[in-house]
């Protein structure tokens, strides 16, 4: 076990080449109140933020604030992955898997 103090104070907790499947770090915050985090990787969600998300397998979302656009990468069908460029406001009724509608000039 090793641990490492960061520039912020925030202390974490790891082990080196602990094993393929499984994240290194272990603890988070500070050793009184250690957070253990998710430590295998298949139960990670691939992207869960502001600006890039991925609400289900295979679909990715990344949203330009300054453009007020939205990036739709859809793989939810291997055999026919699709990607289009979106307003912003029509965030809620697009989505994966990707519909027509929904599908602009910039689309493939």
């Amino acid at each position: 076990m090793n641990v490492y103090r960061s520039p912020t104070g925030r202390i974490i907790s790891f082990m080196v080449k602990s094993d393929d499947e499984n994240w290194d770090i272990v603890g988070l915050n500070n050793a009184g109140s250690a957070v253990s985090p998710e430590r295998r990787f298949d139960k990670w969600p691939i992207a869960q933020g502001p600006l890039v998300s991925s609400p289900q397998k295979a679909c990715i979302l990344v949203d330009n604030l300054n453009l007020a656009q939205r990036l739709i990468l859809d793989h939810t069908d291997v055999g026919r992955p699709r990607r289009a460029v979106i307003e912003a406001a029509m965030a809620g009724r697009c989505g994966c898997p990707l519909q027509d509608y929904c599908l602009s000039p910039r689309s493939e």
